[in-house]
């Protein structure tokens, strides 16, 4: 496990201003903002964010951050390398001075430029206690100690969730794309490779999607598929049964047989007689 670094709070406080002018500056310390309002238009070393209501904003020393809009935020600056001596009533993010040095620290690398996190009423809580600790007010170390540690411990915790859910919804994201793919083109002579190579994933990854998700598999639910408008063909058309076979992407009249018998229990011609009887 690596190392937890408990850093000193440079500055916590809640800042709120109405302004469309574009701004841009260099990161100097580690930075954690949390809007409780207002839109905001921001760039972080050239990825692009809208900014809103319930966003946490992470940055870190030496990122070009440029943003325009509103801000209503909780604005709260960190050190994490214990080596920057500005004293709290003159402290700005703005400043002149050398930035703090980044620390190693892999927790940090975890935490994505913006995201929204599960804890929002209890964040917002410890905020305020920050900054019932922080200068202006009475500075007090140890509170803010116990409340910045409590802080991490609970974003770190949101980012597992987050990363969690956003690794769930690519995955179904994968599969509605591939049953998309598949539902588009099973008339044609398509395969287990045209379907991984659409959706760019590998063949057993794609698999275990599958059964993960539809407890099937991909070439399981393309014959289901090929199936489903087989059954609906012979009842609605005046195709020959080889015909809606091949309709269907069954090469072969003999593989189509079989298949549509171990699904309905009746071959083809049984199905067509016993629900198109002939008149």
């Amino acid at each position: 496990m690596s190392e937890f670094i408990i850093p000193t709070i440079l500055q916590c406080n809640h800042f709120k201003l109405k302004s469309t002018i574009k701004n841009m500056r260099r990161v100097k310390d580690y930075e954690f903002d949390f809007y409780l309002s207002g839109e905001r238009d921001m760039y972080i070393d050239d990825r692009y964010h809208k900014i809103s209501k319930g966003i946490l904003v992470f940055r870190k020393p030496g990122q070009i951050v440029v943003g325009y809009g509103d801000y209503d935020c909780y604005t709260l600056s960190l050190d994490f390398s214990h080596t920057v001596n500005i004293p709290p009533d003159v402290y700005l993010r703005h400043r002149d001075t050398p930035q703090q040095p980044t620390v190693e620290m892999p927790l940090l690398d975890e935490i994505p430029d913006t995201f929204y996190p599960y804890h929002q009423e209890e964040l917002l809580e410890i905020y305020k206690r920050m900054i019932s600790c922080s200068y202006p007010s009475i500075i007090n170390p140890e509170e803010q100690k116990k409340y910045i540690t409590e802080f991490l411990l609970l974003v770190l915790s949101d980012v597992h969730r987050y990363k969690r859910k956003v690794v769930e919804a690519s995955q179904k994201s994968h599969i509605e794309r591939a049953c998309r793919f598949i539902n588009e083109n099973y008339q044609k002579n398509i395969s287990l490779d045209d379907i991984s190579g659409e959706v760019h994933l590998n063949k057993s990854y794609l698999i275990r999607l599958f059964k993960k998700e539809l407890s099937t598999t991909p070439n399981h639910y393309l014959n289901e598929t090929r199936l489903f408008y087989a059954k609906n063909m012979l009842l609605q058309s005046n195709l020959s049964i080889n015909e809606i076979g091949k309709a269907c992407g069954f090469s072969d009249p003999a593989y189509f047989s079989k298949c549509f018998k171990a699904c309905f229990n009746k071959t083809p011609a049984e199905y067509k007689r016993l629900y198109l009887p002939e008149r």
